[in-house]
């Protein structure tokens, strides 16, 4: 599998994951030991495990379906980008139930 190819799937099994609103994809490509910074309380977290919390808290916030869609889907494989390796526009659909 080719660089674009490999970068594709990883955002195809994001967005699965997103709509199953199943966090467990999404932790499971974080270092053990992530550090993770919120805009929610709790404003940061350590860990895969904290990651897939606040992601279920997450998924939990929204009354309807959760989209993701990525608009402009060109992708930069590595050696052709900087830290930054995906470009892309996430639509997450509508607001949290929750959300101010």
């Amino acid at each position: 599998m080719d660089s674009e190819s490999a970068l594709r799937a990883i955002i195809d099994e994001r967005v699965a994951a997103v709509a199953a609103r199943d966090p467990k994809p999404l932790s499971a490509r974080q270092h053990p030991d992530i550090v993770t910074f919120n805009v929610l309380p709790p404003l940061h977290s350590r860990g895969k495990a904290a990651v897939e919390e606040a992601t279920r808290a997450w998924f939990d916030a929204y009354a309807s379906d959760i989209g993701e869609a990525h608009g402009d889907d060109s992708l930069l494989a590595a050696g052709q980008a900087g830290p930054d390796i995906v470009r892309g526009s996430a639509d997450r659909g509508p607001l949290p139930r929750r959300h101010p």
